[in-house]
């Protein structure tokens, strides 16, 4: 009988054991466990962190692009005015040359002609 009952305390002992070596090894797992989550809830907040960047920077862009928009639209204004300014101030050089022109030529032929001067006295 003290066999069966030695055997029965080994075999009490020899669970306890394995127990406690399963409580340890839930233990380092739990622990293990709870520092993935840990990792894995700052990798989100991280991942969360880049989103906002992400959006930050894309509403930025898009307001260079709009201020890239409005100064390409004003620049084409203002390049179209000063062609057609350009344009009338060429028309306008043009027609002062011909007027000169035809000052000169009627200087010339005042000169040559004094009877146009006396014409021009009476």
């Amino acid at each position: 009988m003290r066999t069966d009952n030695d055997q029965y305390q080994q075999y009490n002992t020899n669970m306890q054991h394995h127990i406690q070596e399963l409580n340890d090894q839930i233990n380092q797992l739990t622990q293990t466990n709870n520092l993935l989550k840990s990792k894995q809830d700052e990798k989100n907040l991280s991942d969360h962190s880049l989103v906002l960047e992400h959006d930050n920077l894309q509403q930025e862009n898009q307001l260079f692009r709009n201020a890239i928009d409005q100064w390409s639209n004003r620049y084409e204004e203002l390049r179209l005015k000063l062609e057609q300014m350009t344009k009338t101030l060429t028309e306008k050089d043009e027609h002062i040359i011909e007027l000169e022109t035809k000052i000169n030529n009627s200087k010339a032929i005042e000169d040559k002609n004094p009877l146009i001067e006396t014409k021009k006295e009476f």
